[in-house]
């Protein structure tokens, strides 16, 4: 049915399942019944169908992160379960693999689904994008050239780095930390385009956190 708002009534009652304060937590696959005509539903039922996962220290506040993409860009009542299934295998793998990969493919799950697939081989002209020359990139826009210095925007990125980011979205492997630098920065601006610049609270107590000693 898509992403939804329910209110919970009750919720310190004892039930047949327990508390459901106890089964409503973060990361928790859930089995849940619905109730309402309105936007916002009443929750009917609820028991978990499998164990939750344990996210701890950076992978809890990635998952947190997670969780905040999808409520800034999902339209409420739009059911997407593809990305249903790649949120679910990406909390999944937060628990033991690196992070940042995981991120990134989420992300790009999301634009594409969305219907702002990002092109990684040709630029906004329609030309392939060649490895010796510089480009510039706009959410909405794509790759392009501008020769004029002045009238740039945005940092540079070589058509190189553009090339190997295109096979690591499509084939995977290891992407150079360079290469994946930029293609975080490239997704965060397609993000910020998708939600309309919506400040990510996430993000903000990831950067705390690593200041904490």
């Amino acid at each position: 049915d898509g992403r939804c708002s329910a209110l919970v009534r009750g919720i310190r009652q004892r039930r047949s399942g327990g508390h459901w304060a106890l089964t409503l937590q973060l990361f928790s696959p859930l089995l849940i019944t619905l109730s309402g005509r309105g936007d916002l539903k009443n929750l009917k039922n609820v028991e978990a169908s499998s164990p939750a996962y344990r996210l701890e220290g950076n992978a809890l506040i990635c998952g947190l992160y997670l969780n905040e993409l999808l409520v800034s860009a999902l339209p409420k009542f739009e059911a997407h379960s593809d990305i249903f299934l790649a949120y679910s295998c990406a909390i999944e793998a937060l628990v033991s693999d690196a992070m940042e990969p995981i991120l990134r493919r989420f992300e790009l799950k999301l634009l594409n689904t969305l219907g702002y697939q990002i092109d990684w081989i040709l630029d906004e002209d329609g030309y392939p994008i060649i490895d010796g020359r510089e480009y510039q990139f706009e959410a909405g826009r794509g790759f392009y050239r501008e020769t004029d210095s002045l009238r740039r925007r945005f940092p540079t990125l070589q058509g190189a780095c553009v090339r190997r980011i295109q096979k690591w979205v499509q084939h995977g492997g290891e992407l150079p930390s360079s290469d994946a630098n930029e293609l975080k920065l490239i997704n965060r601006r397609s993000i910020n385009y998708l939600t309309g610049g919506k400040p990510v609270k996430s993000r903000e107590l990831f950067l705390r956190a690593q200041e904490t000693p």
